[in-house]
């Protein structure tokens, strides 16, 4: 196998740093983006620059020949609201090309989430500057802000990243300040939190600004107010809560900060919360519109934060969390319930006494829409599932139907002690509601049970996307249960290798779209459902069975022979010694007599020698990632492969044997995550009647139920036995009705096929069922 460096575009996606392989191949799968009337000309510019000299961050990611990428951006660090102002900073943004230096920033403000206007922002830095103070902004009125990175060539990153802020008159906390201050000035500070919180009663709105230091108490905070911790003593500088630590110690049996019922906007930014394994929860919210950011929420007795509305036609809770740590508390590290529309962004979740997130349940409302939507999170080692989702009846009387979206992009959920994330569907299938469970770009790791587990007990838009399932433990990487015949699950793009049992297994009704996908070094069979009906056509000459000794398809490519013992592949550490490991499935997997580990989520390699019996010795290198149930790739090379050479080792081919049945290496992002939603083409959402065995061919129709309006109608071709029959086609809103005016014999084959995306040639993107007419009325 070749171990050159990649040298061609197809090799390395545009704009990643050259990290090895391994850091590729993770977020191969890894990562993801988040997805007015304020308009005003744009301002000159007054901040601070930042200049390449940043170590973290390299001047430029890797250039690929012919391909200029947008620059890769996060959006701000932070949003300081205060009298009249906003103080915004950012890391700086890198790119193909442009070095940080030379790279502008444009600021985009709204007095409504989502509504800003693109074409006109209200400021434009110079190049290089990693912040702005926006001034003369009203008091009291909200502002939702979005900051965007333009390269040279005037492109952009895209990111919707949304920070809401409130500007209000400031009350300063210092701790440390002289008694008798009203806290209008920096030297005039008060001593408490609370204090400032009671002066401020009666007013529309403040900023408290606290200074570093410990304060132990129980505070009540109001609509249209906001603290933010991360001051220096004197405030002689801007909030930075990782040097100058703004600390609420909890008291035993108590939340620490109670949110009640209320319209306008709360912050809470840059505190450390502590409950020292004693208090209860850190922050309770009931019916109100919250922006949590940079704050640390640790060791509750308790859940982390709770989020809930009331369960009637006016209870609501909206919000977004930015740049939040939660870590050891005893319960949930966030608990949502109710109707809530929720975004995470950048926050880490992890080692919770049960799951990293749980909303159980979320009610939809009709006419409504609710959201939870995750971006570029780590969900890691919780005592239960890592994230928990559970979807109730509908409630309201409105015509229209309730509306749910729900959004994972750029997470990586590893070792949870349950599945990675689950999705429990619970209300009837004939309910008023739009679904749509979006998993995109997203990697789940060494999770005890199956990566992604979706229970569907009525139809949605279920689609897993571009992520990778590595060293799972449970029966399947991912798993698909439910009550719902007419529930289709689509599985594309996706790396599913080194999973104690099934890649995929469909449990009960529905049906599954696999396309484009590798499954690889699985304990079991990569793809298992009871009845081969319910799996789509189209996933068999589209999808890989890599070169694992288990696999099965039921028509398409040969798999690849499993005695090739030069080819890399991914093993899982059953038993760490201290000199070396024992691994999984040592028989079946061909391990070479020396090679290197690869930590598939980036890090440095280890060499082994393979003692036999898949015992590896390991080099003195740091062992102390090697812990039991962890996944690594192996290669018998020091340098791990390009996506193209491990695919190209271990894929199969398609039928026409033009290309590889795997996902192709440009589509993945790697470890810079996507901060822009990928472009989403049209997709299936469910057909009736599905690939069965009809009981008769006499004016027969489907129809195709699709994500999005296309903007034609589709090309259908429609064959029985083979042969091309006529066939009519309309569209109506996003249903494509498919009619045979052809009577179809019995003991017949039909076949309808048409592609997605026009004037494609990709066969993963054609649609392609089939169905059998009965030999006998009545028969099967």
């Amino acid at each position: 196998m070749s171990t050159k460096a990649p040298s061609l575009a197809k090799d390395l996606h545009p704009g990643l740093p050259s990290f090895c392989w391994s850091v590729i191949l993770i977020a191969l799968l890894c990562a993801s983006g988040c997805s007015d009337e304020m308009a005003a000309p744009s301002t000159s510019i007054t901040g601070t620059s930042n200049p390449s000299s940043d170590q973290e961050i390299p001047q430029t990611t890797v250039a690929v020949a012919g391909i200029d990428a947008p620059p890769h951006f996060t959006g701000p660090r932070s949003v300081i609201a205060a009298d009249r102002q906003l103080h915004i900073s950012w890391d700086p943004a890198r790119d193909d090309h442009t070095a940080p230096e030379r790279i502008t920033y444009r600021i985009y403000l709204a007095a409504r989430s989502g509504k800003q206007d693109f074409d006109n922002p209200v400021a434009t830095t110079s190049p290089g500057m990693t912040s702005h103070t926006l001034e003369d902004r009203a008091n009291g009125e909200p502002i939702f802000l979005v900051v965007r990175a333009f390269d040279e060539k005037g492109q952009n990153d895209g990111n919707e990243t949304e920070w809401p802020a409130l500007p209000n008159p400031v009350l300063y906390v210092d701790g440390t300040a002289q008694p008798g201050g009203n806290g209008t000035t920096p030297q005039s500070a008060m001593r408490s939190i609370d204090e400032a919180i009671g002066e401020a009663i009666g007013l529309s709105g403040v900023n408290i600004h606290v200074a570093a230091g410990l304060y132990p108490e129980q505070l009540l905070l109001f609509e249209g107010m906001g603290i933010y911790g991360g001051f220096p003593t004197g405030f002689i500088a801007q909030s930075d809560p990782e040097v100058h630590r703004t600390e609420l110690a909890g008291k035993p049996q108590r939340d620490v900060l109670i949110l009640p019922p209320g319209q306008r906007l709360v912050v809470i930014d840059g505190i450390f919360f502590n409950g020292g394994g004693e208090a209860r929860r850190a922050i309770v919210a009931d019916d109100c519109q919250i922006r949590i950011s940079r704050c640390q929420i640790h060791s509750f007795r308790d859940k982390g934060i709770q989020v809930e509305t009331d369960r009637d036609d006016e209870g609501e809770s909206t919000g977004t969390i930015h740049y939040c740590t939660f870590r050891n508390n005893g319960g949930d590290g966030i608990r949502v319930e109710g109707f809530i529309d929720l975004s995470l962004n950048n926050c880490t979740l992890i080692e919770n006494g049960q799951s990293g997130l749980s909303v159980t349940p979320m009610v939809p409302r009709r006419g409504e829409k609710a959201r939870i939507e995750l971006n570029r999170c780590r969900i890691s080692r919780n005592k239960d599932v890592g994230l928990s989702l559970r979807i109730d009846e509908p409630i309201g009387n409105d015509e229209d139907p309730a509306r749910v979206r729900i959004t994972l992009r750029g997470i990586v959920a590893q070792g949870n002690r349950d599945h990675g994330a689950s999705f429990d569907v619970r209300y009837q299938e004939n309910s008023p509601v739009d679904l749509r469970i979006r998993v995109e770009h997203s990697s789940f790791l060494e999770n005890d049970r199956a990566g992604v587990h979706i229970d569907a007990d009525a139809p949605g838009d279920f689609s897993i996307a571009h992520c990778s399932f590595l060293g799972n433990q449970g029966d399947e990487a991912i798993l698909i249960t439910g009550d719902s015949s007419s529930a289709l699950t689509r599985i594309r793009s996706c790396l599913i290798g080194a999973s104690a049992g099934f890649g995929v297994q469909l449990k009960d009704l529905g049906w599954l779209d696999v396309s484009r996908c590798l499954l690889i070094d699985n304990g079991g069979p990569a793809i298992f459902t009871a009845d081969q009906n319910q799996l789509r056509a189209r996933m068999w000459a589209s999808s890989g069975i890599g070169a694992g000794p288990v696999g099965t398809r039921m028509e398409g490519a040969e798999m690849r022979p499993a005695t090739d013992d030069n080819r890399p592949g991914f093993m899982t550490v059953k038993k760490a010694f201290e000199d070396g490991v024992q691994v999984d499935r040592p028989e079946q997997i061909p391990i070479p007599e020396q090679g290197f580990l690869f930590p598939p989520i980036g890090g440095e390699r280890i060499p082994f020698q393979h003692a036999g019996g898949g015992r590896l010795l390991l080099a003195d290198e740091d062992r102390s990632p090697v812990k039991e149930n962890s996944v690594w790739l192996f290669s018998d090379t020091p340098v791990a492969p390009t996506w193209t050479e491990f695919a190209a080792s271990t894929a199969s081919r398609h039928d026409d044997e033009t290309q590889l049945a795997a996902p192709p290496g440009l589509v993945f992002p790697g470890i810079p995550k996507l901060v822009s939603a990928p472009r989403r083409p049209l997709e299936v959402i469910s057909l009736a009647p599905q690939p069965s065995i009809l009981s008769s061919g006499n004016e027969l129709s489907w129809n195709y139920r699709l994500t999005d309006p296309p903007s034609s109608v589709p090309e259908v071709f429609l064959s029985i036995d083979g042969k091309q029959k006529p066939v009519e086609t309309r569209l109506v809103g996003e249903i494509l009705q498919v009619t045979s005016p052809t009577e179809i014999p019995r003991g017949s084959r039909v076949r309808i096929e048409w592609d997605l995306e026009s004037g494609s040639t990709d066969p993963a993107t054609r649609i392609s069922h089939e169905w059998l007419i009965a030999k006998e009325e009545g028969g099967g």
